[in-house]
């Protein structure tokens, strides 16, 4: 009988799903990476074994190709290695205006931001259920929360990701198995430099990847079903409740094309 839990964490290669790696290594949990920068997540993983000494299993997944969530169950499988925590981090976004947006793209990001959290968490929900335990936590985003105007598709996938993750953890409430759904602002992390854009907001705006993943862990632990980490974060989320959403659309597309200029 294994003596320690064991997490799984896509998109673990950088940004908040590294940090959720480094800090579950620290709370004893071993581990399964993700991730298609496989010399990263080796990086990763030598590091975590010398500081925690924790098992950290590395996975090279592309978790946007059809086959892609399918090869990571499978390896799961063929190494028995059982999950108590799914961290579903993998996702990415796309600045710009949709009629401008490659098709490609926006295919790309349902399929990552949409279709491969949908098909992990679907596993997994039903091992969990049946085991009487275990957690999922889905990676949001502060767009969850209204329409955002030259992030349209993001938005819209992370929206999906919000509503999907509350339903379920009404669902699986009574199964004890906890669902959270962490929808972080502006967060440290190689999302913006990824699409060739800097953000252009004050510093008091942007949360460390560390802080974020340590809210989300203790809200975790609390079984809350929905985090907003930061007060600055909280009152753009609860907009839509005090003001027109056609009036929310309008200035969350003012901030969006005034936040961020090329590198």
């Amino acid at each position: 009988m294994k003596s320690r839990l064991r997490a799984l964490v896509t998109g673990a290669s950088s940004g908040i799903g590294a940090v959720f790696a480094q800090r579950l290594a620290a709370r004893g949990y071993d581990l399964v990476v993700t991730a298609r920068r496989v010399d990263r997540l080796e990086a990763l993983a030598d590091t975590l074994r010398a500081a925690h000494g924790v098992e950290v299993a590395v996975v090279a997944a592309d978790l946007e190709h059809p086959e892609g969530p399918a090869t990571l169950l499978s390896a799961l499988d063929a190494d028995a290695r059982e999950i108590d925590l799914l961290i579903n981090n993998a996702g990415f976004g796309f600045q710009g205006d949709l009629v401008a947006m490659p098709p490609e793209k926006a295919c790309a990001m349902i399929d990552l931001n949409i279709k491969a959290l949908t098909l992990l968490t679907m596993h997994f929900a039903k091992v969990f259920a049946d085991r009487g335990r275990g957690g999922i936590i889905n990676v949001g985003s502060i767009q969850s929360f209204q329409p955002m105007p030259h992030y349209a598709v993001y938005g819209a996938s992370k929206a999906y990701v919000l509503s999907l993750s509350n339903a379920l953890a009404e669902e699986l409430r009574p199964r004890g198995v906890t669902v959270l759904a962490l929808c972080p602002g502006l967060t440290e992390s190689e999302f913006h430099s990824a699409l060739g854009r800097t953000t252009t907001a004050p510093g008091w705006m942007i949360q460390s990847a560390e802080d974020c993943v340590d809210a989300c862990l203790e809200a975790y632990n609390a079984n809350a079903t929905t985090l907003v980490p930061r007060w600055n974060n909280k009152l753009t989320a609860q907009l839509h409740r005090v003001l027109p959403r056609r009036l929310v659309t309008r200035l969350m597309g003012s901030v969006i094309a005034r936040s961020y200029r090329d590198l």
